[in-house]
């Protein structure tokens, strides 16, 4: 059975998004620096703790991934996650690109190409993804882009 984790499980986006899961019975296993009284499934997750990684991506093999907002460069922690990630036996990352959105773009705009390109990239406006995490790890990355906006309002409708 396929088993999808949400990081930021517990945020607006996150959580609509399992919710949707659950709702199409998708097991679903949610993570979030804080724990969640009579969920099981949930596992307390947090990007400046890499210890948290490998209990969190146990038994999954999907991941929709939030990056950390709070870091002006999360390149090296979603790397680290995704070592750990595949290692584990996870095969495909759907990438809530709406978290990277709101990061300082200054920093990316600024990086120098000092480790065969950048780790991520600015595309069409309003669009910044991984792009060669992905390729490096071979995993499948779907990517979500809203319309350029402050907020995640939108990203998902409820109906659908």
């Amino acid at each position: 059975m396929r088993t999808v984790l949400v990081t930021g499980g517990t945020g607006t986006t996150g959580r609509r998004v399992a919710n949707f899961l659950c709702a199409r019975g998708v097991a679903v296993r949610t993570a979030s620096r804080h724990p969640v009284a009579g969920d099981d499934q949930h596992m307390i997750f947090d990007w400046a703790d890499p210890e948290t990684f490998a209990a969190a991506v146990e038994g999954v093999d999907r991941v929709f991934l939030v990056a950390p907002l709070s870091d002006s460069d999360p390149a090296a922690a979603v790397g680290g996650f995704l070592d750990v990630a595949v290692a584990a036996g996870t095969r495909r990352v759907l990438d809530g690109d709406h978290a990277t959105a709101s990061v300082n773009m200054l920093t990316w705009l600024r990086r120098e190409a000092a480790h065969d390109g950048p780790m991520w990239s600015n595309g069409a406006a309003g669009e910044i993804r991984l792009t060669r995490i992905a390729g490096h790890w071979r995993i499948a990355r779907i990517t979500v882009r809203p319309a350029w906006a402050e907020g995640n309002r939108g990203i998902l409708d409820p109906a659908q």
